[in-house]
């Protein structure tokens, strides 16, 4: 990859984290680590060190169960919007997910426990 130098950690990744703000200054969270500095991202996941460079998370998203948040078991409320969303969205998780507040999997998972045919990426019917 042009641009990009190896980089070392010494197994902590975190700590250059850190000592190169200029570096990372730009990063609000973790997506925008993600896809900015894929490669730093992932060893702070390794490492188990991710919670200690974005310790904040989006509210919204804890409260969905999204990604970047932690996660929670749903509403029985909530449970329904998802299993509703079936419909709505043509047995399409990835589509749900990108209109409501939920991951794919979630959709794919309580989808699923309903009995509900899950379709596959490019399937039509």
């Amino acid at each position: 990859m042009a641009g990009h130098t190896k980089r070392y950690y010494n197994g902590d990744p975190l700590a250059y984290y850190l000592s190169h703000p200029e570096k990372f200054q730009g990063y609000k969270g973790r997506y925008q680590l993600a896809v900015g500095d894929s490669g730093m991202h992932r060893a702070l996941l390794r490492a188990g060190q991710i919670e200690e460079a974005f310790p904040e998370t989006d509210e919204l998203k804890v409260k969905a169960g999204r990604k970047g948040g932690k996660r929670k078991d749903l509403s029985e409320e909530e449970i329904l919007e998802v299993i509703g969303a079936y419909e709505t969205f043509d047995g399409n998780a990835n589509e749900a997910s990108r209109n409501l507040p939920y991951v794919a999997q979630t959709f794919i998972n309580h989808w699923r426990e309903a009995g509900l045919e899950i379709r596959k990426r490019g399937q039509r019917d």
